[in-house]
This record gives structure tokens, sequence and C-alpha cells, in this order.
């Protein structure tokens, strides 16, 4: 027992220890210090918040330690380093889950959903946000509540979903009214603005943006007035009203000058770029829009980049500048492809790091308790031989001691090894996650295996595309260029009948284009669901009236159109422009495909809830082979038109669409040879 009384007085009087304390002063500096300046001067604030970090390593402290991979994670975000800050913020969740810190995980959990929010991928940014609310609600934090209801409002939005987003906005509009803190509530204010804006109510977006505006200038804050004035520019000019964005961006400019913020400037610069554009003044918008993309260069900032060279390109194509505005456009197509691959290659990377993180925790585990299991015998060993000094004076008091320190040991191995199962579970589960990144990684090449497949059929359609703006128009605008030039000859010459002629060439050339044009236009619209039906019931003598008017152009290749509609069919349930040009497609296929001095079939016939009208030729018919793309756009099938007519490819296509539409369907039946038979099933009104 002496020795135990000995280092007892060794303990008391010996002099308390300042390092400890001395640490602790300075981290808490560091972390303050880069807490304020994690938007205005994230540089500095990174500086502060790296110190801080080496500072908690030095004396590990976990806590501080995990505070400073939080505070490095949003500044990195600011910043645009997602790839760093999935880092920070999955080492502090680390860190936040090995204490059992609910809040700090909750915190964690916020973070990312940020970084997965600013990288586009809502679905996670979900995840993580509704993760962290029902912490956040458990604990009744009102502040974290409120700030992750106004994420989720952020990602609804940019997901389309505005009624959703306005919900979880005025929630947190809401919680952050009279809090004392007023920045958080403009925020709000300027994120419900912006939902209107994006549902094109630009009178309640101003009012919102101005509400923001007013209350972020009565508490100072520079940043949140800088982004308010250019969400208000954004609006005015969506309005038309150019000179009150003008205004607004003029302060803009100054503002985010002040606060050497080039991000900002680049986006604002790019807004400027578009009013001028809006205004006519293509000189000016290009060059707003070549400052946006210079300072977009110089920071890195590719989505930026996208947006100014797409405003360059249309400056330049209003001034003419053709090729020039192709390179710029080019370029905006390169910048695109680039941000989509970037984006997909940092997910990658961000699990690569979750799983180095994980590792990095284990091995650093396993060296602290080989660290006190090592203290721990190095420990017993002094209390032995200071037993064996003190054997021969105090017998009793060392065999008391020793069996006390025994036991005390046993127990202390005892605590390890309930620690040790702890961490292996935990290691166990953090395999099971780390399994499950797996998964998501696997999910995500598949995903981009569809969505590689998908921009190849997009990039096929658009060559299709230019294929018909480049050929197809081409023939009818040199037939109209001659047409024209016959007719100044032959005005010359005083030669009525060739005027004429050539005039009907012109005629025919150009309704030839403009078919061309609205086949295009059509498809285009109805592919973007800007196409509006008012469905009603149509009678049988109106399919007759719509078949009729093919008589005489049938005629003209002495083709017989017989035109059968039973005795009373019921009405159909369709939109009455849309039938009509299902039955002028039809019909003009029908007529065209079909060789002289033949026969066209137009029958109605009433089904049990629907109503059938079928067009038969006595055309070639359809090969297998062209039956399994009929119905797709360009499609270019083998049979050719017998008087010379032209074709886009994209009748059927409009049809198959037009019909479905209307709750429809629409196929063919043919038999090589032997002519087909194109069938619409409409539903009875």
């Amino acid at each position: 027992m002496i020795h135990i009384f000995l280092v007892s007085l060794f303990l008391l009087f010996s002099p308390p220890s300042q390092a400890h304390t001395a640490d602790a002063d300075s981290i808490a500096l560091y972390l303050e210090r880069a807490q304020k300046l994690t938007t205005n001067q994230s540089a500095t604030g990174l500086r502060y918040a790296h110190q801080a970090r080496e500072a908690a390593l030095h004396s590990h402290d976990s806590a501080s330690l995990a505070r400073s991979y939080t505070i490095l994670g949003i500044i990195y975000r600011y910043q645009d380093h997602y790839d760093s800050a999935m880092l920070y913020n999955t080492q502090a969740l680390s860190i936040f889950e090995q204490r059992k810190d609910s809040m700090g995980i909750a915190e964690a959990w916020l973070n990312l959903g940020s970084v997965y929010h600013s990288r586009a991928d809502y679905a996670m940014a979900l995840e993580y946000y509704f993760r962290a609310l029902q912490v956040f609600q458990t604990f009744n934090n009102t502040a974290k509540v409120a700030r992750t209801h106004a994420g989720i409002g952020i990602v609804y939005r940019h997901k389309g979903n505005h009624e959703q987003a306005l919900v979880h906005q005025l929630t947190a509009l809401h919680l952050r009214e009279n809090t004392g803190n007023n920045s958080p509530w403009a925020h709000s204010w300027r994120n419900i603005g912006g939902i209107y804006e994006s549902q094109g109510r630009i009178d309640t977006a101003i009012a919102c943006y101005h509400k923001a505006l007013s209350i972020f200038e009565d508490v100072a804050d520079t940043q949140g007035v800088a982004v308010t004035l250019s969400s208000l520019g954004s609006a005015y000019n969506r309005s038309g009203a150019y000179s009150k964005a003008r205004a607004v961006q003029s302060r803009a400019i100054a503002l985010y000058e002040q606060l050497d913020d080039k991000r900002g400037l680049a986006m604002l610069y790019t807004a400027i770029a578009q009013r001028f554009f809006g205004e006519r003044n293509s000189r000016k918008s290009l060059e707003y829009a070549t400052k946006a993309r210079d300072i977009a260069e110089s920071i890195g900032a590719l989505s930026e980049q996208k947006e100014a060279y797409l405003h360059i390109s249309e400056a330049l194509r209003a001034q003419g500048s053709t090729d020039a505005a192709f390179v710029a456009f080019r370029r905006y197509t390169v910048l695109k492809d680039s941000i989509f691959n970037i984006q997909n290659e940092q997910i990658v990377a961000a699990l690569q790091m979750r799983y180095e993180v994980v590792e990095k925790n284990r091995q650093l585990t396993t060296l602290r308790y080989e660290r006190d299991i090592n203290a721990l015998s190095a420990n017993n060993l002094r209390m032995m031989l200071l037993g064996a000094t003190l054997f021969f004076c105090v017998v009793i008091g060392f065999i008391a001691n020793s069996y006390r320190l025994r036991k005390k040991s046993e127990e202390a191995l005892r605590q390890q090894n309930t620690t040790i199962l702890a961490q292996r579970e935990q290691l166990e589960q953090e395999t099971r996650k780390t399994a499950r990144a797996n998964e998501l990684l696997q999910e995500t090449n598949t995903l981009l295996e569809l969505t590689n497949a998908d921009l190849v059929e997009l990039d096929n359609e658009k060559n299709e595309f230019l294929g018909i703006a480049a050929h197809d128009l081409k023939n009818p605008l040199t037939s109209i260029m001659l047409a024209a030039e016959l007719i100044a000859k032959f005005l010359q010459q005083n030669n009525t009948d060739k005027v004429l002629q050539s005039v009907r060439s012109i005629t025919v050339s150009a309704k030839q284009m403009l078919h061309i044009v609205a086949n295009l236009l059509d498809i285009n619209r109805i592919e973007h669901h800007a196409y509006e039906l008012d469905m009603q019931p149509i009678q049988g003598i109106e399919l007759f009236a719509m078949a009729e008017k093919y008589v005489h152009i049938a005629a003209e290749k002495s083709i017989t159109l017989h035109i059968d509609c039973g005795d009373t069919p019921p009405p159909l349930l369709a939109d009455r422009s849309t039938l009509e040009q299902i039955m002028d497609n039809l019909l003009s296929n029908a007529v065209k495909y079909s060789p002289h001095d033949k026969h066209v079939f137009v029958r109605v016939r009433e089904h049990t809830s629907t109503v059938r009208v079928e067009v038969q030729d006595q055309g070639p018919g359809i090969s297998p082979d062209d039956m399994t793309k009929l119905f797709g756009k360009f499609a270019r099938l083998s049979a050719r038109p017998t008087g010379g007519e032209h074709s886009t490819g994209l009748g059927l296509s409009i049809v198959k669409k037009m019909v479905e539409a209307m709750n429809g369907k629409v196929w063919c039946e043919s038999e090589l040879g032997k002519g087909a038979t194109f069938i619409v099933e409409l539903l009875k009104a």
C-alpha cells in the first residue's frame, strides 16, 4: 500500500500541465474563426479550419477534429470542390458515429445531403436530408429543422415538383420567423420567390425577392443582398422589364466585386448577357457572355463556362457569325458532356473515399488497442518491481496490493475485450455499408449504360434531323430558285403559260417544305408534352367528309377511293383537328404508295367499346423487316412513292403518337405484294 501512497503524493504536489489547456484554447479559437468565414472569406476560413484539424489531431481531441472536418466540408462545398467536401464530411460522420453523437451524425447527414444536392444527385440528397430531419425533430432543434426543410424544398424545385418545394419552404419560413436571426428568414423568402419564378408567376416572385432584399439590407448581409439582387435581375429579365433588371444587376456587380465572389460574378454576367440578348443588343450580349466565360475559366467553374458558351453562341449567331457560333456551341456541348462525366466520376470517387476513411479508422483503432495493452503491461511490470522492493518491509501489504492489482488488470482486460468486440461489430457494419456502396456503384454503372444508349439514340435522331434539314429542304429550295429564275426569263419573253407553270412549281415546292416543317414541329410538340387536345364526340358522317377530300387527289393518279361508313356508326371520342391530321396522313400514304388505276378503301366499323377506322391500299405491301420500324421516327422503308412524291419518314410516327395521346391504338396488317391496311381504334363517345 505504501507505493500507492507515494504515487498519490507525487500526483498531488506535481504542478498542473498547461499544454492541454493551451491546445484546447487554440483549437477553439481556430474553429470559431473558421466558422465565421465559411462563406464570405472561404480561403481564410479554410486556413483556420486546417489549423484546427492539425491541433485536434495532435491533442487527440476527437470532438474538435469532427467539428474541423465539418467546417472543411462546408467550405469546400462553397468552393465547388465536391470531392473534398464529400471526403471531410464523411470523416466527420465516422467520428460522430464512433462517439455515438446523434446530433453530430444528423449534421453530417445534412452536409452530405448538401453535397449531393450541389452535384444534382437529388435522390441521394433527399435520402440524407430526411435522415437528418428525423433526428433534428426528435431533439426539437428548430434552426436545424428549418435549414433541412429549406434544403429539401430547393431539391424539389430543381426536380420540378413545385408543390412539394413550396410546402417545405413555407415550413422553413414559419420556423425561422421571430427567431432573432433574420438572415435565414430572408433566405426562405428568396427560395420561395425562386419557386414562383419557376412556375412563371413572375410578379409574385418579385414581391418575395423584395421582401428578402429588405431583410438582408436590414441585417447588413452583403452576400444575401448580392444573391437576391441577382435573382431579381433574372425575374425582371423574364418579365421583359430590362431597365429594372439593369439597375439591380449593376448593384449586384458592385457587391460581388466587393466580396471577391468570382463565381457569383460569372453567373451574374451570364444573366446580363441574356438581358442584352432580349434587348436585341447582340454586341453587348457577346461582351458580357465573354466576361462570364473568362471568369469561369479562371476559377475552373465548368457549369458557368457551359452557360457562358451557350450565350456566346447565341450572340454570334445573331450577328451572322455562323462559323464562330458553331465553334462556341460545340464548346458548350463538350462542357455539358464533360460535366456529366465528371459528376459520375465524383460519385465513384466518393464511394472510394468512404471506403478509405473506414479502413483508416479501423487501422487507427487497432493501433490504439495495441498502445493501451502495452501501456497496461508496462504498468503491471512497474507495480511488480515496486512490490518486490517493498516485499521484505510490508509482505502482507504487498500480497494484498498484488491481489487488488490483479483484479484491476483482469477488469481492465475484460473492458478492453468488450471494446474490441464492439469495434469488431462496428467494422462489420462498415463492411456491410461498403457492400451497399458497391451495389450502388453497380446500379450507377447500369444507369450510365442506359444513359449512354439514350444518348446514342438521341444523337442518331439529331443526325436524321440534320439530314432532313440539309437534304429534304434543299431540294424544294433549289426548285423554288430555279422556278424564280425561269419566271424572270419568261417574263422577258412574255410567255404567260411558262410563267404560270413556274409559279405552280414554286407553290408545290413551298407546300412540300411546309409539310416537312409542320411534321418536325408536330413531333417536337408531342414529345415535349406541349400538344393540347380537345376531346369531344365525332360523328361518323364527319369521318366520311374527312375521307371524301381525297377523292379528287386520288383521281389525279387514276385511283378510285371507296368510303364505307356503315349504316349509322356510333360517334367516337377524339380531338377533331388531330383526327383530321391522322386521316390525312393515312390517306396520303395510301394514295402515295398505290400504283395508278388501283383502289383505296376506307371503312368505319363499330366494336364493343371502340370504333375502328381502316384504310386499305393496293400498293406493294410492307416487308417483315419494314414492319419492325414502321412507326419509328425518320423511318426509311424499302417501298417508294409511285408518283415521285416526297416522304420525311415522320408521318406514321406522328400518327402513332397522336392516336396514343387520344387513348387509342394503331397498327398495320400487310402481306408483301398484297397491299397494306392501317387500322386506328378509338374509344366510343
